[in-house]
């Protein structure tokens, strides 16, 4: 069975206060490793996508969490996560 301290967590932060800094300490009281939680921070939602393709590209994490502002005009983005 698959442990939460074994998955690696990718989170994809494209929001404007650095909400991924916040919800770590929160993934490690579930019981996740901190050393296997690795947080980009984006500009904007629409690099979201950009992020997440680093994530499956060039790291070995199991999933990829995407924290994004709520923006008018955004939903477009929103399709291709």
């Amino acid at each position: 069975m698959l442990r939460a301290a074994d998955i690696k967590l990718g989170i994809v932060d494209a929001t404007h206060n650095s909400a991924a800094r916040r919800v770590v300490p929160h993934f490690v009281d579930f019981g996740f490793a901190e050393h296997n939680i690795e947080v980009r921070e984006l500009p904007s939602l629409h690099h979201a996508v950009m992020g997440v393709h680093f994530f499956a590209e060039y790291t070995d994490v199991d999933c990829v969490l995407v924290i994004g502002d709520d923006l008018p005009g955004a939903e477009q983005y929103k399709q291709l996560l």
